[in-house]
């Protein structure tokens, strides 16, 4: 038991040096120091608590050994990762707080640096720097011109469902018609959970509606920043929508702020 003490305790020093991205060199220490721990639990205990250090050994020789490669890769690999995660974290925090211009400069920046430190880091590194490249280069696209569409849609159907017991039946049909519209502009620029969910709301009105869809945008509507190619795997935009003339407007406000696989959090939670 109290090598066991001492291995889970080495264990928590490593996991939190790691989780605040400390010079790999002092993560590869930590991480040492635990592996020896848990090799001493794996000789010295019986039943459960040897299955439970062989457990944790074979993880932490597992982190042990990425952190290995990023070493050998060269403090130039490091660098380029540690200051790339910074980039991200910050690129998170301004999606949280809905700053979505500011969230798309800064994962543009993170983009640049995980593209740069592809270049300089090999093997497994090079390979993750790849990934978390084309990840934050989604996320960049999702917090410039999928979250603002995605946010105007969802406060424009809350008003609606909010307003809609006063409405007529034709005044229903065409707020219902707007809805829909708002939403499949949402999918046509959304990528990843936030386009699913963005489809799956626009499925959704158009069954409650019952009838067939009929683009139409609501009267003085604000434009929204467009990429310059379309994004892939869009849906098909729809030809130019009506605008309707009943004089109901989409609404402004704030999105949840929690974030998730990038900004399908922040824009997809009520």
């Amino acid at each position: 038991p109290k090598i066991t003490d001492s291995a889970m305790a080495a264990d928590l020093k490593a996991a939190t040096s790691q989780s605040q991205k400390a010079d790999p060199a002092e993560q590869a220490k930590l991480y040492d120091t635990a592996i020896g721990f848990w090799e001493q639990a794996v000789e010295l205990c019986d039943g459960r608590a040897k299955d439970r250090a062989l457990r944790n050994l074979a993880d932490n020789q597992r982190v042990r050994k990425s952190l290995e490669e990023m070493l050998g890769s060269g403090a130039e690999c490091a660098g380029s990762q540690k200051d790339a995660n910074a980039l991200q974290e910050l690129a998170r925090q301004a999606t949280t707080e809905r700053r979505w211009q500011d969230a798309a400069s800064l994962y543009r920046k993170a983009e640049n640096m995980w593209d740069l430190a592809a270049e300089r880091c090999s093997g497994a590194q090079q390979q993750l720097a790849t990934q978390k490249r084309d990840q934050v280069a989604i996320d960049g696209h999702n917090v410039e011109f999928c979250a603002p569409r995605f946010e105007r849609a969802r406060e424009f159907q809350t008003k609606f469902r909010n307003t809609s017991a006063t409405l007529t039946p034709t005044e229903k049909q065409t707020q219902q018609q707007i809805t829909e519209t708002l939403w499949r502009e949402a999918v046509a620029q959304c990528k990843g959970a936030a386009g699913d969910l963005a489809r799956n709301n626009a499925q959704t009105v158009s069954r409650e509606r019952g009838t067939a869809w009929t683009a139409m945008l609501p009267p003085d509507l604000p434009s929204l920043p467009t990429p310059r190619a379309n994004p892939p795997a869009a849906a098909p935009a729809a030809a130019t929508p009506a605008r309707n003339t009943a004089g109901t407007g989409a609404t402004t406000g704030a999105a949840p702020a929690s974030v998730a696989n990038g900004v399908a959090g922040a824009v997809s939670t009520a």
